[in-house]
């Protein structure tokens, strides 16, 4: 058997380093599988990342190089050329793009098609010609995987995809977060020049309405009132075209609600960080209040972290959070997530210590190597 996995990108992205991960989990048990990027060698540090996940064992990283629409008809002739050359058996594609452009391309070339769902699939964006006619392909698909039951559910009765060809496979966590050992706590807060007995509360996300950002200033407006309590938010801004409503704009309007709640010098923003999960070990509590969510690969970080979750029970979290002393709220909860925050603010290690370790019992079940085995054998099943 021959696969290709086609990504955006090869650097970072939550979906993208799970199915570059699968990459190199299926060489590792003799399935020969290679990567396609969406962009070029030159973009996103693509020729780099490449070289890297050779050395980590997949054996070839193309690139499909959409810039522009005239580069998108030269790039679609190259990788029909591509597949044709390699005689992939199954071609796995993970965002709207790919999926549409490879379901073309199953006109002419023999091959399965498997489609990664990530997200869960919001109504608002099926009026869209581009999602029309994406939708068109992806029920041409030979078969799916979703991230979780919620996501599954939401994409087979919002696009009328056929159920039987369609399984959740539950997202996993590099094992590299899983060390869990801290560094010294006064580290982080002199990067971000905060007092040394600061308390922490982090966020981390894309700067969208949909993770809840404002949510959090608003229901702990008081708590981040006093004096040594911060709210830190780890990520950037939407850049992208607007195709699902609150994901323009929206980092303006929440930097004005900050100034005026008051609080312009209690929320950081510190942008895009690659040390992330030094960032929640050395934090007291996780909150995040997404107003929709798939799965939130984010919470797994946390629980690796060791760090204390207060979430909303929306989508796919609860689903992540099964089976740990955390309980999802409703949104509307605002009394209940401030007090649970404050709860973990204010807990005494040896009950908090308890608490985690039981949270970090459940990534047993998060591995590479159990999704990487469910894709496996889902695509042994096409053969």
């Amino acid at each position: 058997m021959k696969v290709l996995i086609a990504v955006r990108r090869l650097d970072k992205g939550g979906a993208e380093m799970l199915e570059c991960r699968l990459a190199q989990y299926l060489n590792t048990v003799g399935i020969e599988t290679h990567l396609l990027a969406q962009y070029s060698e030159d973009q996103f540090d693509g020729d780099f990342a490449a070289k890297e996940w050779i050395k980590k064992g997949v054996l070839q990283v193309s690139f499909f190089n959409s810039k522009n629409n005239i580069g998108i008809v030269k790039s679609f002739l190259q990788l029909f050329l591509l597949l044709r050359k390699q005689k992939y058996d199954i071609v796995i594609s993970t965002n709207s793009g790919f999926d549409s452009v490879i379901g073309m391309l199953k006109f002419f070339i023999s091959f399965k098609h498997v489609i990664a769902f990530h997200t869960y699939i919001n109504k608002s964006i099926l009026k869209s010609p581009r999602i029309k006619l994406w939708t068109y392909f992806v029920r041409r698909a030979d078969a799916y995987y979703s991230i979780t039951n919620y996501v599954r559910n939401n994409v087979v009765h919002t696009l009328h995809l056929n159920a039987e060809r369609h399984v959740t496979v539950y997202n996993s966590i590099e094992t590299s977060l899983l060390l869990h050992q801290r560094d010294n706590k006064e580290s982080i807060r002199e990067s971000l020049k905060l007092p040394a007995d600061a308390k922490i509360i982090l966020m981390a996300g894309r700067i969208e309405a949909r993770k809840g950002f404002d949510l959090a200033v608003e229901y702990l407006s008081d708590l981040l009132k006093q004096k040594s309590v911060y709210l830190v938010i780890v990520g950037e801004d939407y850049k992208g075209s607007f195709l699902e409503e609150g994901l323009i704009g929206f980092a303006q309007v929440f930097n004005q609600k900050i100034i005026n709640a008051g609080l312009k010098d209690k929320v950081l923003f510190t942008g895009y960080r690659t040390d992330l999960n030094q960032l929640m070990k050395q934090s007291d509590v996780y909150v995040h209040l997404a107003r929709h969510e798939g799965f939130g690969l984010v919470l797994l970080e946390a629980i690796a972290a060791k760090l204390p979750i207060v979430a909303s029970s929306v989508g796919g979290i609860p689903e992540v959070l099964q089976n740990t002393p955390y309980t999802p709220f409703d949104l509307e909860d605002s009394q209940g997530i401030c007090a649970e925050t404050v709860r973990f603010l204010t807990m005494n290690k040896e009950e908090k210590s308890n608490m985690v370790d039981k949270a970090h019992a459940v990534l047993d079940f998060y591995t590479d190597e159990r999704r990487g085995s469910e894709i496996k054998q889902l695509v042994e099943k096409l053969m």
